[in-house]
């Protein structure tokens, strides 16, 4: 799965930072093989110092800093030559053994489309998105916001996009597209401007959150996020960083369950919220519960009213969640 991820505000160091995070609980928190690569222009705000910078600087860096490798290398190569698992594994830095989390050392020019050309991007995204032998089961890649001919390239091979935006009332119509989930940055759930009102701002349900968090924050400082996220990955509720964890891990979850079950819970989700919050239950009376259903699935519901001196009445729905059929039987 390659997902684009892009900052509303265009700020790459929190564009970097926060795909960094989703890197890391892809790979730790979900045990996906992980790849996290930028394009943005050459920054001192990058994802491999984020995620594991200390140790980087200490010795990786040491390493490969007079070899060829990183972006520049992988895009050249591929300019020429078929990008094969060979070629990522001589230009990646790994973090983790097993390319269980690899990071694509950032481009040294300020804008690879004027170095590199078009068919050489497309042939590195052509290998990683070949499902016939994928080295990666996710691929983030963090892409510049005002580079739209980048973007144009990268696009049509991406299976979800997310937009990391500040928490507060703007427009993000421009860059919406089906495929869009939107990730408010420090989020803090006391705001006026809470998730239930951006909602109906942004005028989207595909919403999630990176809370505000004093951990986080300190390993980003610390440069060692990966540390960070290795310790609390398991945390249970009433820990210090549970709810943080908990908001990207849910976030993350959304990607492994695929693109076609992703569209297919959001289509069900509106359908639900739709007509089911339409029924009209008696005082004191909870919805039944339903379980996640395919698209083609029939649903029966049952809706009981019970008023005084009087029969007991039941409604049963039944629920086509494919083509939003409704029929209702009433029984006395």
């Amino acid at each position: 799965m390659l997902i684009i991820t892009r900052d509303f505000d265009n700020n790459i160091k929190d564009g970097v930072e926060s795909t960094a995070l989703l890197a890391c609980v892809s790979s730790l928190g979900k045990s996906k093989k992980t790849l996290a690569l930028q394009m943005s222009p050459k920054s001192s705000y990058t994802i491999l110092n984020v995620i594991n910078g200390r140790f980087t600087k200490q010795s990786i860096h040491d390493i490969y800093s007079f070899e060829d490798n990183g972006l520049d290398s992988l895009l050249m190569n591929a300019e020429s030559n078929t990008v094969t698992e060979e070629t990522m594994n001589d230009t990646v830095s790994p973090i983790l053994d097993n390319n269980k989390l690899d990071v694509m050392k950032q481009s040294d020019y300020p804008k690879i489309l004027d170095v590199f050309s078009e068919s050489s991007i497309q042939n590195i995204l052509n290998y990683l998105t070949n499902s016939k032998n994928r080295l990666y089961d996710h691929v983030y890649i963090y892409l510049p916001l005002d580079d739209t001919e980048l973007y144009k390239i990268v696009e049509p091979y991406a299976d979800t996009e997310i937009l990391f935006v500040p928490q507060k009332p703007v427009n993000i119509d421009k860059y919406m597209t089906p495929k869009t989930f939107v990730v408010l940055k420090d989020y803090e759930p006391e705001s006026k401007f809470d998730l239930q009102y951006l909602k109906k701002q942004l005028k989207t349900k595909r919403i999630y959150t990176i809370p505000w968090n004093v951990g986080y924050r300190d390993a980003i400082i610390s440069e060692d996020l990966l540390s960070f996220v290795h310790k609390n990955r398991k945390d249970m509720k009433g820990d210090d960083n549970f709810t943080f964890i908990s908001s990207v891990t849910n976030l993350v979850s959304t990607f492994v369950l695929g693109k076609e079950q992703i569209e297919g819970k959001i289509k069900e989700e509106n359908f639900r919220k739709h007509h089911l919050d339409t029924i009209v239950q008696a005082e004191g009376q909870e919805p039944e519960k339903t379980d996640d259903l395919p698209e083609n699935a029939i649903q029966q519901v049952k809706v009981t009213k019970r008023k005084f001196f009087r029969k007991v009445e039941t409604d049963e729905i039944m629920i086509n969640l494919k083509h939003n059929d409704i029929q209702m039987d009433t029984e006395e």
